[in-house]
């Protein structure tokens, strides 16, 4: 059965002064209702390519897709018009892809997306992760440092499921021989905030094959300074994330993540 979903699509120019505009997510083939910029209602249903409703141009591109994505801050772009991610369903189950190794040892990760410091109070942090990963080959296998900063970004839980899913399946199809996903943290007592997001990041590790790593150790103010991991917190991490990667992996996205960043 087909659901329905509102999709608010923003004008193109958006005020300075109005609330950061979170890309939203849809299932693939659900009936969406765009609202456009002068108050008018289209229906679109989630299929891959352009689409025009409610005088809005905008474009859903399936995982795979997102070759020229950009974030500009506020909205998630494709050839200049609003975009937005389509995932495919999975329903959780476990994955049994590495059973048949020696020892059922899964292979491990070369790369490390890093969860960089947000650029503002309230913006969110997941877009320009995506973005950042589709100048990656990611081949040789793909961590993702989920941020805590995502509660402050007035996500729907719901549209960060399917953001991160749509980021998951991305990286599956351009080759990543695994993907894991580090659970977002941030210091106790703020940690709590974070037990929703935690619980839809792991659900989307078992539906769509990732491996998962809960970040609750990492929540110790010892190892924070200020809002970011210190040097002793990125220790930590890296000891966290060791059996799930390569000895010679490589952090690509350690620096802060423009909001404005495009793949090379």
């Amino acid at each position: 059965m087909i659901r329905s979903t509102l999709l608010v699509v923003a004008c193109a120019a958006l005020a300075a002064a109005e609330p950061v505009f979170l890309p939203p997510a849809a299932a693939l083939g659900e009936a969406l209702t765009v609202i456009g910029p002068t108050g008018g209602t289209g229906s679109v249903v989630a299929r891959p390519g352009r689409h025009s409703a409610a005088g809005v141009d905008l474009r859903l591109g399936p995982p795979g897709s997102g070759a020229d994505l950009r974030w500009d801050g506020h909205r998630l772009l494709q050839s200049g018009e609003p975009a937005v991610l389509i995932a495919p369903w999975r329903d959780p189950a476990p994955d049994r892809r590495w059973a048949w190794l020696p020892g059922g040892e899964a292979p491990r990760c070369g790369i490390l997306i890093d969860a960089p410091p947000p650029v503002a109070d309230g913006a969110p942090v997941l877009p320009a992760q995506i973005v950042a990963a589709q100048g990656l080959d990611p081949r040789s296998g793909v961590a993702i440092a989920l941020s805590g900063a995502e509660r402050f970004a007035g996500w729907r839980v719901r549209d960060w499921r399917l953001a991160l899913g749509w980021l998951v399946e991305d990286l599956h199809q351009r080759g990543a021989r695994r993907v894991v996903l580090l659970g977002p943290v941030a210091p106790h007592p703020e940690h709590a905030a974070l037990t929703a997001l935690a619980r839809e990041a792991a659900t989307v590790a078992a539906a769509h094959g990732a491996g998962w790593i809960p970040g609750d150790t990492l929540a110790d103010p010892a190892l924070w300074d200020g809002p970011v991991l210190s040097a002793a917190g990125r220790a930590a991490r890296d000891r966290l994330l060791a059996a799930d990667m390569e000895p010679a992996w490589t952090a690509s996205s350690s620096a802060p993540i423009s909001p404005t960043s495009s793949p090379r």
